[in-house]
């Protein structure tokens, strides 16, 4: 009788840990605004690092409720044809709900590295192709009602693209495909601890586009766009036998505003961005939202 509670309770709450991991450094509306380049103010110097504040709010049908702030930090190093970037965060996760009662934390995110290579195909269109290394900084909490980072080792691909309609108009697409590895998980819930060995978090799959409008002499930029982000592979912890898998799918809808100027002989720029999304997930708590705004500052040095 013990084992069917313990069941039924993690079926209830842990049933996509994929879900229940907030990460700001695979959050990919982020780091496609801020990769952005701009020559107004004369040539590009190699380095840019960024600091961004950020929350997102999470609700579903059960009147469960998920959150997260913090600061995500990157440093981007880049030439005319190649970059290497490096992403890490820090913040607060909170969850409650009517039968759930309530749990938070403060943890750090993973941490990425990303490297990628790009070629002028035309004139007016450039693609660059990436590849992503996440590295845990804490191990997995499946059993928390919410965790910042996943507690995986990550191991992606990316394609970018952009094609220039003309000065001020340009629109950007990404595809992204991220594996993370199995790796043996330790639940402990009403005093029973429970040991799942190679636990699958699964695999994440990014579709994402958006159109950028420039103008004042590219001190201000405006953009909007979708991003389709879609889980599968995920272990139920409910199945020792690791064949029942599980799936989400989230459709997103964001806007960026970007407004540039000089810092003496250095660029700098303040971002602001919104995104909300749709989610569907597994029963039962079937539908909810994901709300996100960031607020970033970023100096080409």
């Amino acid at each position: 009788m013990q084992s069917k509670i313990i069941s039924a309770t993690l079926c209830t709450l842990f049933y996509t840990p994929l879900l229940f991991s907030i990460t700001f450094v695979y959050n990919l509306r982020i780091a496609e605004t801020t990769r952005t380049r701009n020559t107004a103010f004369g040539k590009l110097k190699p380095s840019v690092a960024a600091l961004t504040p950020l929350a997102q709010f999470r609700g579903f049908d059960t009147d469960f409720h998920q959150s997260a702030g913090g600061v995500l930090g990157n440093y981007i190093y880049a030439t005319d044809d190649w970059y290497a970037r490096i992403n890490a965060a820090v913040g607060r996760v909170h969850a409650d709900g009517p039968t759930v009662g309530e749990f938070g934390a403060t943890e750090f995110d993973d941490l990425l590295l990303t490297g990628g290579y790009s070629w002028q195909m035309a004139e007016k269109t450039r693609i660059s192709f990436s590849g992503h290394f996440g590295i845990p900084l804490h191990r997995d909490y499946v059993g928390d009602l919410v965790e910042l980072g996943t507690g995986h080792v990550g191991l992606g691909l990316q394609l970018d693209g952009v094609h220039a309609f003309n000065a001020e108009q340009a629109l950007l697409i990404a595809a992204r495909a991220i594996y993370f590895f199995p790796r043996d998980v330790t639940l402990t819930l009403d005093g029973t601890t429970l040991h799942i060995p190679k636990f699958r978090l699964g695999n994440v799959v990014d579709f994402f586009i958006t159109y950028q409008h420039i103008f004042d002499e590219e001190r201000h930029l405006v953009g909007a766009g979708y991003d389709l982000t879609y889980t599968f592979g995920t272990d139920d912890p409910t199945d020792p036998s690791h064949i029942r898998t599980l799936n989400t799918t989230q459709n997103s809808l964001f806007a960026t505003y970007r407004y540039a100027f000089p810092i003496k002989e250095h660029l700098s720029a303040i971002i602001l961005g919104f995104s909300y999304g749709f989610l569907k997930v597994p029963a039962p708590l079937n539908h909810g939202y994901s709300a996100t705004v960031w607020l970033t500052w970023g100096i080409n040095f």
